[in-house]
């Protein structure tokens, strides 16, 4: 009970025209987007902590960490969440999928140097 009572602040979307997988924690805002890669958008709140990801080109970025996570995976999410650490200066991100088979898969995301990154808000301020 408790695992859905975590899982359900987070909602998640696979766009499979775009091939966008977006997963984002419903009870946080967000303050900025933030571009990391090409194909990975974090979104930070205003502790700059990181409450949500967009992953573009999901289907093809994704297989290459898990060949799990193909397509067929990404159309039948059933749930998703985020697990968020920091250490020094990097930001780990895990995508937690399950699908509706309940097929559960912990991915990390490859860890996102903060140094790489100047908020446009803070560098305009």
């Amino acid at each position: 009970m408790e695992l859905n009572k975590f899982m359900n602040k987070f909602v998640s979307d696979y766009d499979s025209v775009d091939d966008i997988l977006t997963i984002y924690n419903s009870e946080k805002q967000v303050k900025e987007t933030v571009e990391f890669t090409e194909l990975i958008n974090l979104d930070l709140d205003n502790d700059g902590k990181v409450v949500g990801v967009e992953i573009f080109e999901a289907s093809k970025l994704l297989p290459q960490f898990n060949p799990q996570l193909n397509l067929e995976f990404l159309k039948n999410i059933k749930f998703a969440s985020l697990e968020y650490k920091e250490h020094r200066n990097l930001w780990f991100v895990v995508v937690i999928l399950t699908n509706n088979k309940n097929v559960v898969i912990r991915q990390a995301m490859p860890p996102l140097m903060r140094s790489a990154f100047i908020s446009p808000l803070i560098a305009s301020s």
